[in-house]
C-alpha cells in the first residue's frame, strides 16, 4: 500500500469558487450570483446573471439552474 502526498491550496480554491459569485450585506458568509464575463480589464462583470437561462437547459429538463450571464453579456 503506497501513500500519496495531498497538496491543497484553500486559499487559491477558495479564490476561484468565489469568481462568480458577490458577497451580499454585512455577513460574509453569503453570497449571491454575478455575471462573471471578464471585462477588457481582466475584472470579472458584478452585474447580476440573467437566472434560469433556458438556452442552456437540456430539452426536456423542467427544472436545472444554469446561471447565464448577465443582460448585458448575453
Amino acid at each position: 500500500m503506497s501513500l500519496y502526498e495531498v497538496k491543497i491550496d484553500f486559499d487559491e480554491s477558495s479564490r476561484a469558487w468565489r469568481a462568480n459569485k458577490v458577497n451580499v450585506g454585512m455577513s460574509k458568509s453569503m453570497f449571491k450570483y454575478c455575471c462573471g464575463f471578464l471585462k477588457k480589464d481582466g475584472t470579472p462583470c458584478k452585474a447580476p446573471p440573467h437566472h434560469w437561462c433556458r438556452s442552456l437547459r437540456p430539452k426536456g429538463e423542467k427544472f436545472i439552474r444554469t446561471w447565464g450571464p448577465c443582460k448585458k453579456h448575453k
